[in-house]
């Protein structure tokens, strides 16, 4: 069936949204506590991202998918994703949702807050991801995910088991991230001349921008300026289009205008 719908912010918790599920589809979902085949089905601090119905009218204002994360030691691991369709709604005689980019949207709006997390926490974020590799794990392998990391605690990789993983801000030491200003060293002085180097600047994007330009990357097929990779950049101050990888290319106007598609 096809909807409209809205997307919140990561900020719901699971009880919250098992109950929104049970309110206006009558169905009780256990919480993911008592689901052991999860990796980390014992995290805390669930926080979810929810899809509510803004059309048809007679599903408006009901909830149609989520995707979280919650905190395990010393990781933020995703909580799962969540449309109502597929053996959910066959099972219990519901409509069914999915291909309207339901799970899309609140993915990136989880991935993006996790990612704040992340960087804010100085802790990784780990993603177990089904059927992969997918254009899924492409898009995040574009932003500097690793794959199979094994710069994350022992315990978790013992835990994840055979499972497909990426990692997001991996436990290097120190951590350099893309989004650091870049520092440009002045150059030596030749023939008594000072010489200084051009006004240069590291490109600082937002993560919801680079989402939002991955996007319009792919549907355009833009890749970056260096690589094959889509990019998450297209800065119209120094007409440069970047990946995540690559995102430490200096923008030598120093004007720092960089807007979007």
């Amino acid at each position: 069936m096809k909807i409209e719908f809205s997307v919140s912010e990561c900020v719901h918790s699971e009880e919250t949204v098992l109950g929104m599920i049970e309110k206006d589809w009558g169905v009780k979902r256990l919480p993911r506590a008592k689901k052991p085949h999860f990796s980390f089905y014992d995290a805390t601090d669930y926080k979810y991202s929810v899809a509510t119905i803004i059309s048809p009218k007679e599903h408006e204002g009901k909830f149609v998918g989520y995707s979280g994360v919650g905190k395990y030691k010393d990781l933020f691991v995703d909580a799962g994703t969540f449309v109502v369709g597929g053996a959910f709604s066959e099972k219990n005689g519901l409509p069914d949702f999915r291909d309207n980019g339901v799970s899309t949207r609140v993915r990136n709006v989880r991935d993006a807050h996790s990612e704040s997390l992340s960087q804010n926490g100085n802790k990784p974020y780990c993603i177990i991801v089904i059927a992969a590799p997918n254009g899924y794990t492409r898009f995040l392998e574009s932003k500097g995910y690793e794959t199979f990391s094994k710069k994350i605690p022992e315990w978790a990789i013992e835990r994840i088991g055979n499972k497909y993983y990426i990692v997001y801000n991996e436990n290097d030491e120190p951590m350099k991230k893309a989004w650091d200003i870049l520092k440009i060293m002045q150059p030596p002085k030749i023939n008594n001349l000072k010489l200084s180097p051009p006004k240069s600047k590291g490109h600082q994007p937002k993560i919801k921008d680079m989402n939002l330009q991955y996007q319009i990357s792919s549907d355009k097929d833009e890749t970056c300026d260096y690589c094959h990779r889509p990019a998450v950049l297209d800065c119209k101050a120094c007409n440069q289009k970047l990946c995540q990888r690559h995102l430490n290319k200096p923008c030598t106007t120093g004007d720092g205008d960089y807007r979007y598609g």
